[in-house]
């Protein structure tokens, strides 16, 4: 399943490539530090780019224009996908906690 590898570098691909979860929390990491990415994270929804990750509004309903919430509804991170395939934050957080804590299990960590 998972065996440490020689380099840190070939160590996180490797957990990228069994999680993609984990590989869009590395892209989000980078493209926060370098703004645009050359070279996005080789999974669905990686980030691009810093502007990937939004702050959206949502209404009672759904979105609301402006960045305006009505009737105080709240807000969602969100990492916004081409053609609207976008995915909440939460989820892809809870994946990559998930894969961790299922390591933990089989590695005692």
């Amino acid at each position: 399943m998972f065996s440490l590898c020689r380099t840190r570098h070939s160590s996180l691909t490797l957990l990228e490539q069994q999680n993609p979860h984990f590989g869009r929390i590395r892209g989000i990491a980078h493209a926060a530090k370098h703004l645009n990415l050359k070279a996005p994270r080789p999974v669905p929804n990686a980030p691009s780019r810093a502007a990937n990750i939004a702050v959206k509004a949502l209404g009672l309903f759904g979105q609301v224009r402006f960045n305006q919430t009505s009737y105080n509804a709240g807000t969602k991170v969100m990492l916004t996908g081409p053609n609207g395939n976008d995915m909440e934050f939460s989820h892809v957080a809870k994946g990559a906690y998930d894969m961790w804590v299922s390591y933990k299990g089989v590695y005692v960590w």
